[in-house]
């Protein structure tokens, strides 16, 4: 296990960004496989929704996260509970509602939908992942931002995410009413 972590930093060092969208693109699918395999074992397993999960993660959710940490830390460049508090607050109340609006975008297009029905889905299922964002991210990321070095902000909340996206890929990918989070 030293290994491995002392290699994923060296390749934090000398190729940030390919390891970070690498690292996205592999938790997501990982998330979308727990999904499919644990959530809907009853279903047929679909690869190619798997692999829309990886194209989401590497071209969408890895770039836009690893610009967001690097922007928050100079907006709000201290280490005391204060500043990890507003970027919490920045992060859950300015980023995360368009941000979720464009992951689920951003899957709609990869899923071929046209423009009227991808924007019919953020208006049924946009609010609904924020709210359930709200329930689970804010906690995590004050821990991320308060404890966590910089460097691995980002591994920190791929890993994290690992649980919250398959909630996503759940909510994104049935017809189904929400849990008891959204009793309609």
């Amino acid at each position: 296990m030293a290994f491995v972590a002392k290699k994923y930093a060296s390749l934090l060092r000398t190729h940030p960004w390919t390891t970070q969208l690498i690292t996205s693109g592999a938790l997501m699918t990982t998330s979308d496989l727990i999904c499919q395999n644990v959530i809907e074992k009853e279903k047929p397993y679909e690869p190619a929704r798997t692999v829309r999960f990886f194209i989401l993660g590497t071209c969408w959710v890895g770039p836009i996260i690893r610009k967001w940490y690097i922007f928050l830390d100079k907006r709000f460049p201290g280490h005391t509970k204060l500043e990890a508090c507003k970027k919490v607050a920045v992060d859950q109340l300015v980023f995360a509602p368009p941000y979720l609006h464009g992951v689920l975008g951003f899957l709609s297009i990869l899923e071929g939908k046209n423009w009227e029905a991808t924007i019919a889905r953020l208006r049924e299922d946009g609010y609904k992942i924020v709210a359930a964002a709200w329930c689970y991210w804010p906690a995590s990321q004050l821990f991320n931002f308060y404890f966590v070095p910089l460097p691995y902000r980002f591994l920190y909340s791929s890993t994290m995410a690992v649980c919250w996206n398959v909630y996503f890929s759940w909510r994104a990918n049935t017809g189904t009413p929400d849990i008891m989070l959204f009793p309609e």
